[in-house]
């Protein structure tokens, strides 16, 4: 089998990772892909043929462009199968695939903010492409704003890998050895809501806070932490290869979104056996369920400040949510993953629907 896989950028990211694993197993199997995308730090990662892109999605003045680049992409791989990722590279792949007929097309969508799934409904008729939820919550508002989803692919990760040992990670960032440490793991970008936990670690005063990933506001969350009293006790990581090893060996994983799809962070904090404390937003409460294999909370420092605390006062508590937690992770494979989306694409170049 012959895919394309057309994504906007090779950085670090939900998306990118989901990717990154699918080449992985094409290639693994002998099938043949290769890769749309504008070229970005994980890059190198990649060790199949990548075709450029223009960062449409930064510049839709670029459209005519992106159209232009799919295009000669599709002519020099000779997909069977495109496979796209979020609206906007189902809107360049348009054209060039007879809008997703010719070679067959899907489009999995990997969430939105809430207040652009009406435009990405849009696009996504325009498109013509097979549309894939990467979750319940995306098929919910997709279903919502009017798209037709033909299937749920939910995220999957691999079985977490050992965790390092507390007092080690502790000491590799010149933390105390006993110190209850925190992670936010993430893009750098305002949707991530990084400031909400360096907010709540200013209100936890023997709490510290490892901020994991990079983007453009990362000079932005270090101005936040002097100002707020804790550049101290917040550590930025930049990009981590460990983190599903990071995660076993830190107390809790905050996660602050204003909205997510399906994020791999949470699966993967889940599977590492680490404690949940979660803004309670689309994406997110359709996996953990409050009290049970989680805590969800408002949009708050307040708020997460006082989730996170009772996790760490109150041992019960965490060993019983993490112990959920491991169960609620099981249907979130990346083996299952993997196997739907070859599913897909077997069922997408038979002629057949999803």
């Amino acid at each position: 089998m012959r895919v394309l896989q057309v994504i906007q950028e090779l950085r670090r990211g939900g998306a990118e990772t989901v990717v990154h694993t699918l080449v992985s197993a094409l290639a693994a199997r002998g099938d043949h892909v290769e890769v749309a995308a504008a070229t970005g730090p994980w890059t190198d990662a990649f060790t199949v043929p990548v075709h450029p892109l223009p960062l449409v999605a930064q510049r839709p003045t670029q459209l005519l462009d992106g159209t232009a680049a799919v295009h000669r992409a599709i002519r020099w791989a000779c997909p069977d199968v495109v496979h796209c990722h979020n609206p906007t590279m189902a809107l360049i792949s348009a054209l060039p695939t007879w809008r997703g007929r010719r070679p067959p097309t899907l489009v999995t969508v990997h969430g939105v903010e809430a207040e652009q799934y009406a435009m990405a409904a849009r696009v996504l008729r325009l498109s013509g492409a097979s549309v894939v939820a990467c979750g319940p919550g995306v098929r919910s508002a997709l279903t919502a704003a009017g798209a037709k989803v033909s299937r749920t692919i939910p995220n999957g990760v691999a079985p977490a890998a050992p965790a390092h040992p507390r007092a080690e990670l502790r000491r590799s960032f010149g933390l105390p050895e006993d110190a209850t440490v925190i992670a936010s793991v993430g893009r750098l970008v305002p949707l991530k809501r990084h400031d909400l936990a360096i907010r709540a670690v200013s209100l936890l005063p023997e709490v510290y806070l490892l901020v994991v990933g990079a983007g453009d506001e990362e000079g932005t969350l270090r101005q936040q932490a002097v100002d707020t009293g804790v550049v101290d006790r917040v550590v930025f990581t930049g990009l981590r290869d460990d983190v599903s090893a990071l995660l076993g060996a830190v107390d809790a994983m905050v996660l602050c979104s204003r909205g997510e799809g399906l994020p791999l962070t949470l699966l993967e904090s889940l599977a590492a056996g680490t404690a949940v404390v979660a803004v309670d937003v689309p994406g997110v409460r359709e996996v953990v369920r409050h009290e049970h294999d989680g805590l969800l909370c408002a949009a708050t420092p307040e708020a997460l400040a006082d989730a996170v605390q009772r996790v760490r006062s109150d041992a019960t508590l965490a060993t019983r949510l993490t112990t959920a937690g491991l169960e609620t992770v099981r249907p979130y494979a990346e083996a299952r993953m993997i196997e739907d989306y070859l599913d897909a694409y077997r069922r997408l170049r038979g002629g057949e629907p999803l």
